[in-house]
């Protein structure tokens, strides 16, 4: 029975993992999650003082909440009845747990002890280091983290690292608030600049609180740099041929230079070099990164103005899997390439950074450093030479997202039903002979000669 492959970020590289199409349906033999778990989680999730008797609950499949490329999303429904006030509620939960034969994959890449460690005690920290300074957690773009479970040597832990008292039947899992009144991005639309008003202070404030952390508080990060994720050199064997499909579409549209340019740079060599100079502590700014920061990774609530505009007034970044420490410009690159068009990016491009800057500088004066002695290389200059010198390393992850995500369904389908490496280069030779044609979408068409743009502006090509 043929298989299909699953696209991912691993650590911010697109990588294609068998797995099974397997699914979680609504029986706890299937998902683990007892009558126990659901009442510690009421009990994590509610007041102090509430006292919760469960009634009834339900697992059910979640319609949309970002890309969900690794897991299977459902949402946990919740009746119960407060024993204290006697009075009846209702709580709903976002349950994500491996897919099908990828939770293997996922528990030797880290994956799932990563988003556990990131919720459980980096963000918690993040909590604590305001709360030393009066200030609310309202400044942190995270949902509430309810509970999470690893597998490690065989065993199940939770998420403060002991035993679950069920070893049979639990297995990974990270439980999330859930944000029914978010929204995620239209990815092919992308952000204006009202989003990302909000995305680049955000992002500012998760960079500069790790940053906090990184410099002041190392202990509390050692748990996360522990988890080793094994770096595949398939990875760029993958980049080599998905970058043919890409190289037509600039042969046929006139850039045969800076398509061989491309090429020349999708290597083992090139790309682990660059790698390991975007993803290092040993660095002039170490910050933590986010690695899959992307429209689909945000969340949006919105409201409806005076004037009848409905506008985003609040953001979530989700899926912490990917998060490490290194080249903070690697977010910065990332989610514009991905989530923004090329006329947007250099019209604004200053602006954007300068909205940055101005957030990170804030948060750290409301963690009570002084910003000026803390981050003296913070300028906008200087985020923009970062800027330039990450797409240097790294342009290769965003240019990769930016196939997938606007190839038409006919050419994703080939792309991702292939069973094994082999396969889907023959598939990606077939799409470039037809891309070379001019058969290639106008949007992803455009798309890739905006970053080639980005690129050469840059130096890159």
């Amino acid at each position: 029975m043929k298989g299909t492959l699953n696209l991912f970020a691993n650590r911010g590289t697109l990588v294609y993992i068998m797995a099974s199409g397997g699914s979680v349906d609504d029986t706890p033999d299937q998902h683990g999650i007892t009558e126990e778990l659901v009442g510690l989680f009421l009990r994590r999730f509610l007041a102090a003082d509430a006292q919760p008797v469960i009634k009834s609950y339900k697992y059910r499949p979640l319609a949309t909440l970002g890309e969900g490329y690794t897991t299977v999303r459902k949402v946990l429904e919740v009746s119960y009845r407060d024993a204290g006030t006697a009075e009846d509620g209702e709580a709903a939960f976002v349950v994500k747990v491996p897919s099908g034969s990828m939770a293997e994959e996922m528990r030797r890449l880290g994956l799932y002890e990563r988003e556990v460690v990131m919720y459980s005690q980096v963000v918690e920290h993040f909590r604590q280091l305001l709360r030393r300074r009066d200030n609310a957690a309202k400044e942190l773009p995270f949902p509430r983290f309810i509970y999470g479970t690893i597998v490690k040597d065989g065993e199940v832990l939770d998420d403060h690292e002991e035993p679950t008292a069920d070893q049979t039947q639990q297995q990974e899992m990270v439980v999330l608030e859930l944000l029914d009144d978010y929204e995620v991005v239209d990815k092919v639309v992308g952000f204006d600049l009202e989003h990302l008003r909000l995305v680049l202070p955000a992002m500012a404030r998760f960079h500069a609180t790790g940053y906090v952390l990184h410099q002041r508080h190392p202990d509390k990060v050692k748990r996360l740099r522990d988890i080793k994720v094994i770096f595949p050199k398939e990875t760029a064997e993958e980049m080599g041929f998905l970058m043919e499909p890409i190289a037509a579409v600039l042969e046929y549209n006139g850039r045969s230079a800076e398509a061989e340019v491309l090429r020349g740079l999708c290597t083992w060599d090139v790309f682990m070099a660059g790698w390991e100079a975007t993803f290092t502590e040993d660095r002039e700014v170490v910050a933590l990164v986010h690695g899959d920061l992307w429209s689909s990774n945000m969340m949006f609530r919105y409201q409806t103005d005076s004037d009848g505009v409905r506008r985003p007034v609040d953001i979530k970044f989700v899926d912490l899997q990917m998060c490490q420490f290194g080249d903070l410009a690697f977010d910065l690159m990332y989610c514009l390439f991905a989530s923004t068009r090329g006329p947007l990016r250099r019209q604004h491009m200053k602006q954007l950074l300068g909205w940055y800057e101005v957030a990170f500088r804030q948060q750290l004066e409301l963690l009570g450093e002084d910003a000026d002695k803390m981050a003296p290389w913070l300028s906008v200059e200087k985020l923009h030479t970062m800027y330039g010198t990450v797409m240097h390393n790294l342009f290769g992850n965003a240019m990769m997202l930016n196939l997938f995500l606007f190839s038409n369904k006919t050419d994703q389908t080939e792309m991702l039903s292939q069973t094994n490496f082999s396969e889907m280069g023959e598939a990606c030779a077939r799409i470039a002979e037809r891309w070379a044609r001019g058969e290639c979408g106008a949007d992803l068409t455009a798309r890739l000669l905006e970053i080639t743009d980005d690129l050469k502006e840059f130096g890159v090509v």
